[in-house]
């Protein structure tokens, strides 16, 4: 599972992985945010209603805790994960950081990559050269990853690779799928 800022380039890795890795599945994240255009076919997101997120969320149907990220709730529901699995897949999703915990509560065999970037100064540029949110927006998401990356300890997560470079991250990324994807056969024989 992938996590960290936004911006950070979590979107081109999974488009990486997904690319380089075909029995790799993507689990998209359950959200109650409006559906916005993506440059890329990959589905990250199903979108849903509050009233939705709430009947899920009491049913628990879903691996969340009720916190809203810019105004909207966010999760990933454990069966659609089952389903991946169950289809012979290795299963793909972006998480947060609390999250990691929760999946690894309910999972064996998860990998944490956390993706950080170079600095908060470079992650404004990269969130501004996107050109799709408000100037609010970029502040708000600056000022959310300055709480994540104050808050991150390097043994909350299995991986941690800062994004100087895409194309070097999307390299080191691959090889960590990779490698664990051998170890974890080698396991099982």
């Amino acid at each position: 599972m992938l996590c960290g800022p936004s911006g950070v380039g979590k979107t081109s890795l999974k488009l990486s992985i997904l690319e380089r890795h075909p029995d790799i599945k993507l689990c998209p994240s359950i959200t109650t945010r409006p559906e916005s255009k993506t440059p890329h076919d990959i589905k990250e997101y199903h979108y849903i209603s509050e009233e939705e997120y709430e009947r899920l969320y009491d049913g628990d149907e879903l691996i969340a805790k009720k916190i809203r990220q810019f105004g909207f709730y966010y999760s990933i529901k454990p069966a659609e994960i089952i389903d991946i699995l169950d289809g012979g897949y290795d299963v793909l999703l972006e998480t947060t950081l609390w999250g990691i915990d929760q999946l690894k509560d309910r999972f064996n065999n998860v990998v944490s990559i956390f993706v950080a970037p170079p600095s908060i100064e470079e992650l404004k540029r990269r969130l501004k050269s996107q050109e799709r949110e408000s100037d609010e927006d970029i502040v708000l998401r600056l000022k959310l990853a300055e709480q994540v990356l104050s808050s991150f300890r390097r043994d909350m997560v299995d991986y941690y690779v800062i994004n100087e470079d895409l194309s070097a991250t999307i390299d080191i990324v691959n090889s960590i799928v990779s490698q664990e994807r051998v170890e974890l056969d080698s396991k099982h024989r």
